[in-house]
């Protein structure tokens, strides 16, 4: 397929519309982060902190790589299109979580708690945004060739940069000044102010193929591995190492293994696993795993320290959050003209997971009563290095592959982003949950048989921004007993990030093929991390 030329209307819509569609799924990333400890304690389910994020996770993951295979067969508008007004949908259904009950025939046990409500609406939220997410960077190379691409690329990371500095903030301020339920209204009017710039002025371009084969075995397999998965994840804290644990574990070896036979063999996979023989992209495969994993230790668990430990607001720990959104977002740009300048990426790639490294190391030192000025300079160094490697591994992959490749190519590294991102948020929280049970139950106050004090320990968010008149010593404890589980949390991300220095020196340095080859950096992704 050429690249259109475009109507001054056709162009102008489509950037438009795309800036915004992107900050529909970029803000939401953000947004929630802030909100989460006092959505737990309000639907009372501090055992499934994942659950709210895994359930966003595994549906965008399983999302990109199938929606970015049948966007390069059937086109990008038609899926854009559905995506947004899926994500509107489902985010006013996120919103009302908890109001349903017995209301809805099929609702049973299980849809009556309000926690489950959340989790299921969080997943459809989850295939529409991961729609968006999958296709925003690929319809870059799409319109326009590459020596115009860079310019549009950083109007994209402009939408980025605003919805990682702004997203923290507002959803602590809606939080705090109407309802965490806001953090989801809010998605309503920007998704339907972006539907309708898409639906007038964005062009329905693609390549007219006779014949196509879509891999619906290969999407079954997907979730086949991922979801035993994340169920084992979710019951170790809890079960050990049970019958249960093992079947899960098995179940995800056999359907993996399955997934990869499958997509090894048929005419049109959704990952193409060939593409991972190139060792360059292999490599960068697993990295983007490790530092997915590393980002949402910080993202989705500093938030949890703030409210908890220092009893901030929703409001100022979002604040608190900005200036590793800074670090993230600018050091993505500046590591992208670094890039472009030199011709080559892995010196960036082995500077940037090195700063990484040591702000994690930092955060490993932290204590009860360390500065939060401390800890926000901690995230600042791990955002800025982030922001250095995300895109870099992007810029690589696209060098790799042949244009009609690009969308298939650029989804999967992002699939493989997010099962960082999704691997992150059920290992962390499985580490959460075995730390705070196991630290907990070493102080007498909680073996009383005080209900108050049983129930303030079970459930510790209800201690997020509030000044309760409370047993001082019970507070201590319940406060230290999570931030000595936030440091098991950092400790094993430290280790993933000392894993992706050591993996970035076996890159090749291979020199960016320039206008010749179509490649368009996408910059760092908050998300997918962020729940």
């Amino acid at each position: 397929m050429d690249h259109p030329h475009l109507t001054k209307r056709q162009l102008i819509g489509s950037i438009v519309g795309m800036q915004i569609t992107l900050l529909l799924a970029a803000i939401d990333q953000t947004i929630v982060s802030t909100a989460m400890p006092k959505i737990i304690a309000d639907l009372n389910g501090f055992e499934r902190y994942a659950w709210v994020t895994t359930a966003y996770m595994l549906t965008s993951t399983a999302s990109l790589p199938i929606f970015g295979k049948l966007s390069d067969l059937y086109g990008r508008k038609v899926f854009l299109l559905g995506a947004v007004v899926l994500f509107i949908v489902s985010s006013a259904l996120c919103g009302f979580s908890g109001m349903f009950g017995s209301a809805v025939p099929l609702a049973g046990t299980f849809f009556s708690d309000a926690i489950n409500q959340l989790v299921i609406f969080r997943g459809i939220q989850g295939i529409g945004g991961g729609i968006i997410m999958g296709l925003a960077f690929a319809v870059i190379a799409d319109l326009f060739p590459p020596a115009e691409r860079a310019k549009y690329q950083g109007l994209f990371s402009a939408v980025f940069a605003l919805a990682s500095v702004i997203g923290p903030l507002v959803g602590g301020w809606l939080t705090d000044s109407l309802s965490w339920r806001w953090v989801f209204f809010v998605n309503i009017p920007i998704g339907i102010a972006a539907l309708a710039i898409l639906w007038f002025a964005f062009p329905d371009l693609h390549q007219r193929r006779p014949k196509v084969s879509i891999d619906y075995v290969g999407t079954a397999t997907l979730v086949a591995w991922v979801v035993p998965l994340l169920l084992a994840l979710e019951w170790i804290p809890h079960t050990g190492f049970t019958n249960s644990v093992g079947w899960a574990l098995s179940a995800t070896a056999i359907f993996f293994s399955l997934f990869i036979i499958v997509e090894s063999r048929v005419e049109e996979p959704i990952v193409p696993v060939h593409l991972f023989r190139n060792p360059t992209i292999a490599l960068s495969a697993v990295i983007v795993v490790l530092l997915g994993m590393v980002m949402f230790s910080s993202i989705l668990f500093l938030p949890l320290f703030m409210q908890v430990v220092q009893g901030m607001s929703a409001t100022v720990s979002g604040s608190m959050l900005m200036p590793m959104s800074l670090g993230m977002t600018s050091f993505s740009a500046i590591g992208g003209q670094v890039v472009s300048r030199l011709g080559k990426y892995k010196a960036a790639a082995i500077v940037g997971t090195i700063i990484c490294t040591i702000g994690m190391a930092l955060l490993c030192t932290m204590q009860i009563n360390t500065n939060v000025w401390l800890i926000v300079s901690y995230s600042f160094l791990i955002g800025a290095g982030l922001g250095i490697t995300m895109p870099i591994y992007t810029l690589a992959v696209q060098n790799q592959v042949e244009r009609f490749m690009i969308g298939a190519a650029t989804a999967s590294l992002q699939f493989c982003r997010s099962v960082g991102g999704l691997l992150g948020a059920a290992v962390f929280t499985a580490v959460l949950m075995a730390g705070y049970s196991e630290q907990i139950q070493q102080y007498a106050n909680v073996n009383a048989t005080d209900p108050q004090s049983l129930a303030l320990a079970a459930n510790p968010l209800k201690l997020a921004g509030q000044q309760l008149n409370l047993d001082p010593a019970l507070m201590q404890e319940i406060k230290s007993s999570i931030v000595e589980s936030l440091k098991d949390i950092f400790e094993v991300a430290l280790l993933m990030s000392g894993c992706a220095i050591f993996l970035n020196t076996m890159l090749k340095d291979l020199r960016l093929q320039g206008r010749k080859q179509p490649v368009s950096p996408a910059p760092a992704d908050p998300e997918l991390i962020i729940p």
